[in-house]
């Protein structure tokens, strides 16, 4: 092996080392926890199918990980799997387009961080499931986009961008080829054991992409207000975190001329555990990716 070949690997091997010496922050938290939909608007019971119940529960979970790098790179996983209690209200046998019994969404962020400040991309993928025996209504969707956020003193404010596409569904009931944007801000209290946050969003994206009458052009605003809380520990490390808050969303469908639309509100509270030993950075928290799964549950009503 020659000079040049031997330093060649010596480099190689150096830059290969390096991460496995860098210094990583790890952050987690799992949770759970139940929500109440209560719905209307002109949508609501106007298909052919029976049943589409103002109010509704689901039980979730929700979970986050990820960690950083003593030079800023910074890797996120966020998830979050809901159940609903829809099957209550739809007979053995029936089927309906709108009735959601399972969602997923399940995300990843990957970017720089670094004096507070936060920019990466986001990918992910979200699945809904609808009642019935038939599968021809349950979608497989991906998201694309990115994210920033920033820190300062008690204020966290942050944003992120997001294309929607649905890629595996055979009879498409929801929102497809969307783009859905986010804007977000929280405020720590003195103590660091309260935060209060809202955000705002907006949805555009189409409905019945494959349909020989014309697609749908489905859009709308959504908002929230929450409040984290922490109500104690377990162990060292591990706070408990009270999860509270209100999700607001409202989606309208425009076809030959006429307008129909759901709105719904969304009521949650739950709990939260954090893990491998620090909280999640706040800047990355504000430029995660909202959860697109409540606009995929609504968008087959207004259909």
């Amino acid at each position: 092996m020659n000079k040049n070949i031997q330093m060649a690997v010596v480099v190689l091997a150096t830059a290969a080392g390096a991460p496995l010496r860098a210094e990583i922050t790890t952050f987690g938290e799992v949770g759970a926890g139940v929500e109440v939909f209560d719905q209307g608007g002109s949508a609501l019971n106007q298909s052919s199918f029976p049943d589409e119940p103002e109010d509704f529960r689901a039980g979730y979970l929700n979970g986050r990980f990820g960690g950083s790098l003593d030079n800023g790179l910074t890797l996120g996983v966020d998830g979050v799997y809901r159940n609903t209690s829809l099957e209550d209200f739809v007979a053995p046998g029936q089927e309906t387009n709108e009735g959601v019994d399972s969602a997923v969404q399940l995300t990843t962020q990957f970017g720089h961080l670094s004096e507070g400040l936060y920019v990466g991309g986001i990918a992910g993928v979200g699945q809904v499931d609808f009642l019935g025996d038939s599968t021809d209504q349950d979608v497989t969707y991906r998201l694309l986009g990115a994210g920033a956020g920033v820190a300062r003193g008690s204020w966290a404010y942050g944003g992120s961008l997001l294309f929607m596409d649905v890629n595996a569904t055979e009879d498409p009931e929801t929102l497809d080829e969307a783009v859905v944007a986010k804007l977000q801000a929280e405020y720590a209290l003195a103590a660091g054991k309260t935060y209060f946050g809202a955000y705002a969003l907006y949805a555009d994206g189409k409905n019945d992409i494959d349909s020989r009458f014309g697609i749908d052009v489905v859009n709308g605003p959504g908002a929230g207000l929450y409040v984290r809380h922490k109500i104690g520990a377990v162990g060292k490390g591990r706070d408990v975190m009270l999860n509270a808050g209100l999700d607001y969303l409202s989606l309208t469908e425009q076809f030959n001329g006429s307008d129909v639309t759901i709105d719904s509100v969304k009521a949650y509270v739950g709990v939260q555990i954090t893990l491998g030993g620090s909280k999640t950075p706040r800047a990355l928290r504000v430029a995660a990716a909202p959860d697109t799964t409540f606009a995929q549950m609504l968008t087959p009503i207004v259909d």
